[in-house]
């Protein structure tokens, strides 16, 4: 789960804090370079298990779905049946 506050009071906190909001920031940081280098906006979908927790963290409009590898692989099959 996201923490609740950036900055954490013990080690424990402020390194879950330090995964959780950073990496939250690279992904942030990336589909901001991406649509500067497109002109437009980006389509962005998260997908495993936790997706959610980081996702939540984002400034960005991100849709998330955990479980959209095995609706591929179930697609793909019924496809090939």
């Amino acid at each position: 789960t996201a923490p609740k506050k950036c900055i954490g009071t013990n080690t424990v906190d402020c390194m879950r804090s330090g995964a959780v909001f950073g990496t939250a920031a690279m992904i942030d940081g990336l589909i901001d370079r991406m649509e500067q280098e497109l002109g437009e906006k980006c389509k962005v979908v998260a997908t495993g298990g936790l997706a959610g927790s980081i996702v939540s963290c984002c400034t960005h409009e991100i849709v998330c779905d955990d479980d959209l590898l095995l609706k591929g692989l179930w697609y793909l099959y019924e496809k090939n049946k």
